[in-house]
């Protein structure tokens, strides 16, 4: 969303804000890694398998933005 942080458009600032959920998955069969579960703990991601033999997780991670810009 954006809103005009001078009241009204035409403007001179704008503040755009949203959210997300960063998600990993690693898939029964793939090779290589990006790092261990508790590395991704340690980062704030919440960690969940699936399946009951545990092949198959997910790391995922709510983000907030919001950011400021100001035309010159």
């Amino acid at each position: 969303m954006y809103i005009s942080a001078t009241g009204s458009f035409p403007t001179t600032q704008i503040v755009a804000d949203g959210s997300a959920v960063l998600t990993y998955v690693k898939r029964k069969g793939e090779t290589g890694s990006i790092g261990g579960t508790a590395d991704f703990i340690k980062g704030g991601f919440e960690v969940t398998y699936e399946w009951s033999d545990q092949v198959d997780w997910y790391a995922r991670k709510p983000i907030h933005v919001t950011v400021n810009y100001k035309t010159m």
